[in-house]
């Protein structure tokens, strides 16, 4: 990454990826910020960036995702 220190990116996580979201977050410097999760009873998603007072986000913020098993309804 370029132009911006480690300090003002962060490194968003779902809670099922935490173990691999720290070693991440050790190995570059990243601060780590969960992404949180509801699901509503008729399978709708709410996804919660965990912004700060104002509202924002670091000026830059990576998404770790893992792809395994991204869409399990349609296997």
């Amino acid at each position: 990454m370029t132009g911006l220190p480690a300090a003002q990116t962060c490194l968003l996580y779902f809670d099922d990826e935490r173990p691999a979201a720290e070693r991440q977050a050790a190995a570059s410097g990243l601060a780590l910020r969960p992404v949180q999760r509801h699901r509503f009873p008729d399978g709708e998603l709410k996804l919660t960036l965990p912004v700060d007072g104002a509202g924002q986000l670091p000026a830059r913020a990576v998404l770790l995702r893992s792809m395994r098993s991204a869409n399990p309804s349609c296997a």
